[in-house]
């Protein structure tokens, strides 16, 4: 109970903060921990007036978001991925396990990685590599605005082959090479994509679970009526609350602020395709915001734009008409602004008319929203 555990006097304002991807339960308690320092620093500095009769509460959510530590486990293997192109192929998979610890996903990745001194040479492996790993995934999260339901309507040579081309680039080269893209494409890179995209669909499906089912009845139950309550969440965090915000019947209004959220740029879209809102759109339109939803978002965040651009070549597209005619391609611009596939934690909140743009000012220094 919220109201308890503050003690004597109820709170004014709740903030809940919601951690990403590739934190475990110990970093994110520690993550929480830094934030609070911070946010301490501050409201005791020259804002401490202007705060003086509101009574905080901060709640950190631990939920399973499993880290994705394949490039972790690369270290030391140089030598290894010389003499076996397969190595880091068969490492991926290793680390696919902490994403799906069900018995009957396990035994799909053992026979997965049996399949793998195959897959270059042999059709039918492939085949079946594929779709041992589509196999590991539910259905019910696929969308258009990751090209994620082509995951699954795709003929299993299609999905290999459209993962296995070179990305279309933008011209500035920069985030490509931190990506580590091979240019020359080919089998194995088709399938370390295929793997890559699992992975993140595997999150983005558990991120909108645990928001949905998990923390909505939380703050519909568990916070008293009347409490200003701000989500706050990173990378596929920001996916949680959104998602949870977007269930409805929450009780309270809300402020929202998304760090490099790892969905869609259209997610909050209005007609960003002929007919077709974003995802999130109710959130913006159905009145549960009292405050300002703030998204940070950069080119320089590369996990949240690596997704994207897995999915320009998963959609296999040349172009697209979004929002009032304008014209994109779906394959260029490596899930830039110019890209139909592209993060909100990269680009911001496109074709959103409501999306004002702006600068992260320091931290002691106010905005006027």
């Amino acid at each position: 109970d919220v109201v308890r555990s503050f003690g004597a006097v109820a709170p004014t304002d709740v903030i809940v903060m919601v951690h990403g991807w590739n934190n475990t339960h110990l970093i994110a308690r520690s993550l929480y921990r830094d934030l609070a320092r911070s946010l301490r620093a501050v409201y005791g500095g020259r804002h401490a007036d202007a705060l003086r009769d509101r009574a905080l509460i901060l709640l950190g959510v631990l939920w399973p978001s499993s880290q994705w530590d394949w490039f972790e486990r690369m270290a030391g293997t140089i030598g290894a991925l010389e003499a076996d192109s397969t190595v880091e192929l068969r490492i991926r998979l290793d680390a696919l396990r902490e994403l799906f610890p069900a018995r009957e996903d396990r035994e799909k990745l053992e026979r997965a990685r049996a399949l793998v001194p195959d897959v270059e040479r042999s059709q039918d492996a492939r085949l079946s590599f594929a779709t041992l790993i589509v196999g590991l995934l539910n259905r019910g999260a696929e969308d258009a605005e990751d090209a994620s339901d082509r995951l699954f309507s795709l003929p299993r040579q299609t999905l290999v082959e459209r993962f296995s081309r070179p990305p279309v680039l933008a011209d500035d080269p920069a985030p490509v090479g931190r990506l580590s893209w091979n240019p020359l494409g080919g089998v194995l890179d088709g399938l370390r994509h295929l793997v890559d995209f699992a992975a993140y669909y595997q999150m983005k499906e558990r991120a909108g679970t645990v928001g949905r089912i998990g923390l909505a009845p939380f703050l519909r139950e568990g916070i008293p009526q009347g409490t200003r309550v701000h989500l706050v969440g990173h990378s596929f965090g920001a996916r949680l609350i959104t998602a949870a915000a977007a269930a409805g019947g929450l009780g309270h209004r809300c402020s929202v602020s998304l760090l490099q959220g790892a969905f869609s740029h259209h997610g909050f879209a209005h007609g960003f395709l002929p007919g077709r809102d974003g995802s999130f759109r109710r959130v913006v339109t159905s009145g549960v915001l009292s405050g300002p939803m703030v998204i940070t978002h950069t080119r320089n965040d590369v996990l949240v734009s690596l997704a994207y651009a897995l999915a320009s070549q998963l959609a296999g597209q040349d172009g697209a008409s979004v929002g009032a005619g304008v014209e994109v391609n779906a394959g260029a611009d490596f899930g830039g602004a110019g890209s139909l596939y592209g993060a909100i934690g990269a680009n911001g909140a496109l074709v959103t008319p409501e999306a004002v743009q702006g600068l992260l000012l320091p931290a002691d220094q106010p905005y006027a929203l």
